[in-house]
This record gives structure tokens, sequence and C-alpha cells, in this order.
């Protein structure tokens, strides 16, 4: 994903610390901070303890959550804090289910999936439930049953060498649909090159590259006619912080917005010419003073969703010296658009 949460609040106080610096001295002030000391300045995902009853689905909850004061080093917000470690706990739960049981423990899994109009533990009730689609899919395209059975085969032919083959299904909530971002979709008459700019940081999730397909779809046009301008706070005020595994949801919805905000401008010129070019449209919606920029600022909250996937993984264990080795990984991903 490229980072994790921490960066969300561990750069004010070394935003702080440089500006005090900057305002003792009265000079510019830039700091650097080596891996080393970021990562021990930044603590790491905070620990949780768990007790737990198992029952079959359970629509009405009763929980109590209570924090505690250690002697500890920090904590942070790291990858999926919170729902990372829900997600641990309740598979460790449907692990201990199944091997108590004897049962299969893809079959439990499967028949504890969410279904269609079940509420959350936060009161969101479920449309639109995948996790069953997404878990067949994956079964079938990696033939899950065979490569369950060589398993099996494995560990009997082999005392001291050991496999294992595990799916586990997910939902991610995307819970910070608040956020806000401030996006621009220009058109530029000279080459009819688009330029994006938006109010998120791309650090290797991808935002840039999902921004310009998603415009491309929508223009019908290339992906090489299209660049993602750096941001900055003149061209994307008051957008909201990087995070939350929701920008690229969010800026992607803007730029399909500010597309259909131009299609929209565009297409009289369009219907006027015959089968145009996409750079003799543009020159036409030039020449004819058609605005070329749109901007979009989300002015209602995104409604919440989820997001499905499911992932195989196949680990071979050498049970004497306790060394690994991952052999494999797939996983399905229900990616919406």
């Amino acid at each position: 994903a490229g980072g994790w949460g921490s960066k969300i609040l561990y750069n004010l106080p070394v935003a702080a610390m440089t500006a005090v610096s900057a305002h003792k001295v009265g000079r510019p002030v830039k700091i650097n901070m080596d891996l080393h000391t970021n990562m021990q300045f930044q603590g790491c995902r905070q620990g949780y303890y768990y007790e737990y009853e198992v029952t079959y689905f359970c629509p009405n909850w009763s929980w109590s959550v209570q924090p505690c004061k250690t002697h500890k080093p920090t904590i942070t917000y790291m990858r999926g804090p919170g729902s990372a470690a829900s997600i641990f706990a309740m598979e460790s739960m449907i692990d201990h289910v199944a091997t108590y049981l004897k049962k299969d423990h893809m079959d439990v899994r499967k028949i504890n999936l969410y279904q269609n109009g079940q509420t959350t533990l936060n009161s969101v009730v479920l449309e639109h439930v995948l996790a069953s689609q997404v878990v067949e899919q994956l079964e079938k395209d990696i033939n899950y049953a065979r490569r369950k059975q060589l398993v099996e085969e494995f560990n009997q032919g082999n005392r001291w060498r050991k496999r294992g083959l595990q799916v586990m299904p997910s939902r991610y909530a995307m819970m910070y649909t608040k956020i806000k971002h401030n996006t621009t979709v220009t058109i530029y008459h000279g080459d009819a090159s688009v330029v994006i700019a938006h109010g998120g940081v791309d650090m290797g999730q991808g935002i840039n590259t999902k921004a310009i397909q998603v415009c491309a779809y929508k223009l019908g046009i290339p992906v090489d006619k299209i660049r993602v301008a750096k941001s900055s706070s003149l061209m994307n005020a008051n957008s909201s912080f990087t995070g939350g595994s929701t920008t690229s949801e969010i800026i992607c919805l803007a730029v399909i917005n500010c597309c259909d905000v131009l299609n929209a401008r565009m297409a009289t010129c369009k219907a006027s010419l015959d089968n145009p070019t996409w750079e003799e449209l543009v020159g036409k919606c030039f020449v004819e003073g058609v605005n070329l920029t749109s901007q979009h600022w989300p002015e209602k909250v995104i409604d919440h969703y989820s997001c499905y996937t499911a992932c195989c993984a196949e680990v071979e264990l050498d049970v004497l010296t306790g060394q690994y080795q991952i052999l494999q990984v797939d996983y399905v991903y229900d990616c919406g658009i």
C-alpha cells in the first residue's frame, strides 16, 4: 500500500520541531530523519489481548474496550489499524472451531461469510456482499481442491518438511469516506493533452496510475495523453490527509465527475463534427470557447461501502529448523472500477 497510518499523525511533531527551530534561529530549517531514528520515533502496531466465546452469527453484541497505559514504547497507526488485529482474532476463532470439530477450515469459513442484509458491529447494514463470490472465484481460478490434495500427499510423504495451504477471505470497510480532495482535470488545446491535479499523495499505492486509467476510460483517450501534476496547496487547497485506504477511491470518483462535466460540455461540438479525432474535438471546443477545465469538490459524504477479497497462501516449513518458505500466493480482489 506504500505506507501506513503513522504518516497521518507523526509528521506533526517533526513539522513542529522544524517550525520551532526555524523561528529560533531565524532561518529556513529542514529535518531529515534516518530510517532507524524514524522507526524508533514512530513505534509499532498497538497490542491487543482477546478473550472470546464462540456462537453462530449474533445480531446483538455488547462489548467493552479498556485502554491501558503501559511502560511500553509508543505505538502508531499501522496498515489497517484495528481492523487487521480484529480480523486476526476472528480468524483465530474460526481456526479454533474448525480444529476442535475436525472440520475443513475452508468449509467453516464459507458458512460464516457475511450475507446481504446482515448488520456489522458498528450498525452498518451490508449490501452487495461479494464475499462468497470472491471465495468461489478464487477456488476455481487456483484449482484449490487439487492443490489441497497435493499438499496432503506431500505431508504424508515427508516427515521433516510440511506444507500448509490456507484461504483467507476478508472484508475491508471503507470508513474514511468523509475525507475530501480538491481535484481538477484540464484539457490543453495545443496538443490535446490532459493534466490531473489532485490533493492526494502517491507514495507507492498507485493513486496517480489509477486516476490516469479512470480518466482515459471516461474520455476515451490513450493513457499516454494524460499526466498527473504534483499536488500543491494552491491547486488542491483544503484537501484532507492521504490515508485510510480511501484516497485512491475518492480521487478516482472525483476524476469521474470531472470527466462527466467535460464530456457534457464537449458534446455539442462533437455532434457537429463527423467522427472527429480527440485532437480535432479539443481544437473545435477551444475555438468555440468551451471551458476545458473541470474541478470537483465533494459536497456530501460518500456512503460507506465494503471491499471484499480472498487470498490463498501455500507455505513450506522445515519442522527441525523452523525455516519456512512461501511457495505461492494468489488472491482475488473486488476492485470496483
